[in-house]
């Protein structure tokens, strides 16, 4: 087993007997025969031999090798067995290696579950102290350890040697170590006597939802919804188990700690590719729950599925568009009426009214109207006409002065009279 850390150290295995575990499967070595360390995953092309990535972290053992070429890396270490057999001779085969690096115990992504479960925490896909671990290649297993830990784990296997833990050499500063235990309590017990952290650096996925949500113990969001308890009331894990097999959704019951450091039950209902599905049933479940009489009882759910592609922003674009369109409506039908005339206006087609101004002003001349532009629309034949007033009729006096005002032409003849 390889490890590496800044100093010297003992990684400790403790073997727990509780009352119910699961197998979780270390993902990386540094076999050089396995495909998975291999680039795109196959042979290559127009190239002989081996070649080794540039810069590897991780020692690579090597038992046997045939290979016409041998590119070493420029940074890394490579062991040979003592009776190692390196023939060089061409095979017609090509291997362009990774670079193979180690892996830290403590990352989600590090481990590998028998069962493909989606509802599953982050933080409980690494090793728990009642889980079953398993090491396909002792000698190509590339763990980190930067600083002394104890690793409480229910067994450990290795799929490569049949060896016993206690004949392992103390020389690979591991000592292994049982201390049966078992978890009596039928609320379950917490995954890890000390707290994990989330890895910094995580991969990213599309979510379907929106507003997904992060139940405890895990390091991402995810679509779907959770509910929690107070463990001591309502029905126990072996009952919720039961009942969560009706279920198609993937599902997960475990006690954890809650934000507020508190130990509660909690049921994580997820998919694998999300449809809202698991939404639906948490809601049942949540009847069940309720009539098993379970204190402290909370739901929390992500929002509906929406078509892969879709994205926040054009979630948020579509809907003030829908918004603005619809108070435009009711604005046009029910607003204010000179808004609705405006917009007939700027509608109307080219022979409008509205549409080529003209101007008239009033002069002291025969015709008392000079027209200084002409509409252009046929509606107004005779645009003098179209300012008479009847206040201001027109007189057939002969007098050098006309006046159009009636008291004027009274007085005048008065005067004449006398």
């Amino acid at each position: 087993m390889v490890f590496r850390g800044e100093c010297d150290f003992v990684f400790l295995i403790v073997i727990l007997g509780l009352v119910e575990s699961k197998e979780v499967i270390w993902r990386f070595d540094t076999d050089i025969s396995n495909p998975d360390n291999w680039v795109d995953g196959k042979l290559a092309a127009g190239c002989k031999g081996v070649h080794f990535a540039a810069v590897n972290s991780a020692p690579v053992y090597v038992d046997r090798l045939t290979a016409i070429e041998l590119t070493f890396p420029q940074d890394g270490e490579i062991y040979f067995s003592n009776d190692v057999v390196v023939e060089f001779k061409d095979n017609r085969k090509c291997i362009n290696l990774k670079p193979l690096n180690y892996y830290d115990w403590y990352d989600p992504d590090s481990w590998r579950l028998a069962d493909n479960n989606a509802a599953i925490p982050d933080k409980e896909k690494i090793p728990c102290r009642h889980d079953d671990v398993i090491l396909p290649k002792l000698e190509h297993t590339p763990i980190d350890h930067h600083t002394y830990t104890t690793a409480i784990v229910n067994s450990v296997k290795i799929t490569d040697k049949n060896l016993p833990f206690n004949n392992m050499s103390p020389d690979d500063n591991v000592v292994i170590m049982t201390d049966p235990r078992k978890c009596s309590d039928p609320y379950g017990c917490l995954c890890h006597d000390q707290p994990i952290f989330c890895p910094t650096k995580q991969t990213t996925q599309k979510l379907k939802c929106s507003d997904p949500v992060t139940p405890e113990e895990f390091c991402r969001e995810i679509c779907g919804a959770y509910l929690t308890y107070t463990p001591g009331e309502g029905p126990t894990l072996e009952q919720v188990k039961k009942h969560l097999k009706e279920f198609e959704a993937d599902t997960y019951v475990s006690r954890v700690k809650n934000y507020l450091g508190k130990e509660v039950v909690q049921v994580v209902f997820s998919e694998k590719e999300y449809s809202g599905r698991s939404l639906e049933e948490a809601e049942r479940f949540r009847g069940f729950l309720q009539s098993a009489k379970a204190e402290s009882l909370h739901i929390y759910k992500s929002g509906n599925y929406y078509a892969e592609g879709g994205s926040g922003l054009s979630i948020v674009f579509g809907s003030l568009v829908s918004v603005l369109v619809f108070f435009g409506v009711v604005f046009y039908v029910y607003g204010d009426g000179s808004i609705n005339v405006m917009v007939s206006r700027f509608s109307s087609g080219r022979g409008s009214i509205f549409n080529t101004p003209f101007f008239a002003r009033f002069d002291n001349t025969d015709e008392n109207l000079i027209i200084d532009g002409q509409s252009e629309s046929g509606s107004i034949l005779d645009i003098p006409k179209s300012f008479d007033n009847p206040m201001y009729g027109q007189s057939t006096s002969t007098s050098d002065s006309q006046h159009e005002n009636p008291l004027y032409e009274v007085t005048k003849d008065a005067d004449a009279e006398e």
